[in-house]
């Protein structure tokens, strides 16, 4: 087995060996060079490395032994990406607009595209985007962030978080001389579940089936609303608490999503500056605040 490849084999046989997503996710773009008996592999990022080292040493050692036929250490680095003009056009400022009367460029033997900062679109585009600033409050909006749209609506699931964010829309909802209109458990089912309240509240076992568990069971498992009930059956009030802002999520949650949302979340650490390697060491199941603390001063 030559050097070259050595590490094309490895990862034919590492495919092999796990799901298209996690192979995808954490060895694509990667390469490898054979020096004495340690394989040195570069990956795409820091995460990518913190990922192999901690979880694919044994599986990359026993698969080098197979193909190469002796034991070889193995070891990690993280490719060099250099600064491109496109990456400095994004630190100089906002896009231009984008429009019909966007200017073109007129280079001999260079394809016409219209010039918006790092865009570069072909001139049969016939698509704009316009941003447009307003204060939610004042409209009756909520507003959500990407992480919880990215990251905790897998999470707890689509009707779960599309009954998180009806809740929160109610309050911003009402003015102050306008009596509430205090939504019942049918109005959020034909909000969000297509008319089905066992969608929110969940169904008790019958006949063969197995008990259900309903959007807002789910999203007081995950603390993110703290329902009470007054009365019985249909006679049942509810009053809840709900938490505005979504926390970070910890790696036990985290590890219930998809591979390569997994490596997105690490990318959004990244990003946002929070040391990985603390991050990995929260052992709490979530961050959310515990039910008696939503619940006090009630």
């Amino acid at each position: 087995m030559t050097q070259p490849d050595l590490w094309p084999n490895m990862l034919e046989q590492l495919k092999l060996q796990m799901t298209q997503a996690t192979f995808d996710t954490w060895y694509t773009d990667s390469s490898a060079v054979l020096c004495g008996s340690t394989l040195t592999i570069t990956v795409k990022n820091g995460f990518a490395k913190d990922w192999l080292e901690n979880r694919a040493v044994p599986i990359i050692k026993r698969t080098a032994a197979r193909v190469y036929g002796k034991a070889l250490d193995v070891a990690f680095t993280v490719e060099h990406q250099p600064t491109t003009l496109r990456d400095e056009r994004k630190l100089a400022g906002p896009p231009a607009a984008i429009g019909p009367g966007a200017a073109t460029s007129s280079r001999p033997g260079e394809e016409e595209v219209v010039a918006a900062d790092d865009l570069r679109l072909p001139p049969s585009a016939r698509f704009a985007i316009e941003l447009i600033e307003f204060n939610p409050q004042e409209a009756g909006f909520v507003q959500v962030s990407n992480y919880a749209l990215q990251f905790w609506q897998p999470l707890v699931g689509p009707t779960a978080f599309a009954l998180w964010l009806t809740l929160r829309s109610f309050p911003a909802a009402w003015a102050e001389h306008v009596k509430p209109d205090w939504p019942s458990i049918q109005t959020m089912a034909d909000i969000c579940a297509r008319h089905d309240r066992h969608k929110i509240l969940g169904r008790a076992p019958w006949s063969n089936h197995a008990r259900t568990v309903g959007a807002l069971e789910t999203l007081e498992q995950h603390r993110i609303v703290w329902p009470r009930r007054y009365g019985t059956n249909r006679q049942t009030y509810y009053v809840f608490k709900v938490l505005n802002t979504l926390p970070l999520l910890t790696p036990t949650q985290i590890a219930t999503l998809t591979p390569r949302l997994q490596a997105r979340h690490a990318r959004q650490l990244e990003r946002a500056k929070v040391n990985y390697d603390e991050w990995q060491q929260l052992t709490l199941p979530t961050l959310a605040p515990a039910n008696d603390l939503l619940m006090a001063g009630t």
